[in-house]
């Protein structure tokens, strides 16, 4: 596995940025419970998207929201009137710190609030 995952990475970046060059649309994925691929890591993912690609901070969201959800048909990444509220609220913006995404503030799926950080910086 780890060979196989080094042959991987040995070529990646250059054929992502080659596929964004030429007006692929990338979508996010994290293949997470896979090896070395953990179900916290997708914020990382998101962020290499920005420092492997050169996507924008938010070019980079999108692509792991409205992009990924349009190309896998699922009504997800957008909030509009009826849409399904599934929500980040950041205590900083992106543009500034893409990290940001690593720890966010509150956590809102489908309308409730699912996680929520104590002002002491631990989950609440």
């Amino acid at each position: 596995m780890v060979r196989k995952a080094a042959e991987i990475i040995q070529h990646a970046e250059q054929n992502l940025r080659r596929a964004r060059d030429a007006g692929a649309r990338i979508a996010a994925g994290s293949d997470a419970g896979t090896p070395f691929n953990g179900h916290g890591g997708f914020a990382y993912e998101v962020e290499l998207l920005h420092t492997m690609l050169g996507m924008s901070p938010r070019e980079a969201l999108r692509a792991a929201t409205a992009t990924a959800a349009e190309l896998l048909g699922v009504p997800r990444g957008t909030l509009g009137v009826g849409d399904v509220a599934d929500l980040l609220v950041l205590d900083r913006d992106i543009d500034d710190d893409i990290r940001a995404l690593a720890g966010p503030a509150l956590v809102i799926k489908e309308g409730l609030v699912v996680a929520r950080r104590s002002p002491h910086g631990g989950a609440a």
